[in-house]
């Protein structure tokens, strides 16, 4: 793992398929590149995590938002979710075995992001 990092805050949801993809697919490409990443997803972010919407073709071309969140924690980044806009949690299994995705992730607070934003670069999307 490299020692920069990075911090992606996710706030935009299926309904702004461009937005949050953008952001999805900087923090993979970051995370291959060996930048440290950590994801948080909140509000219409969230969402993503439900099951029937993280393994959807969300715009046509681009991978889903599984794959992108696969990208990051298969690199050794975290991805974390915001319990109260997600109440009904992440199952981190595949669609096609009955989950909803594979991104492993776990709920968390905000509060962590905040500390690290003095030391981490952090983009919201």
């Amino acid at each position: 793992m490299s020692s920069q990092h990075v911090q992606v805050i996710i706030v935009s949801g299926p309904d702004e398929p461009k937005r949050l993809l953008l952001g999805l697919s900087m923090a993979a490409g970051a995370a291959a590149a060996g930048t440290n990443v950590h994801v948080f997803l909140a509000m219409d972010g969230a969402r993503c995590l439900q099951p029937g919407v993280c393994d959807q073709t969300l715009l046509e071309g681009y991978p889903s938002v599984s794959e992108l969140l696969s990208v990051v924690t298969e690199s050794g980044g975290a991805v974390e979710y915001c319990p109260h806009c997600l109440p009904t949690g992440c199952t981190h299994t595949p669609a096609a075995q009955g989950g909803s995705c594979g991104c492993k992730g776990v709920p968390a607070g905000l509060t962590s992001y905040g500390v690290r934003m003095a030391d981490w670069p952090t983009v919201v999307f």
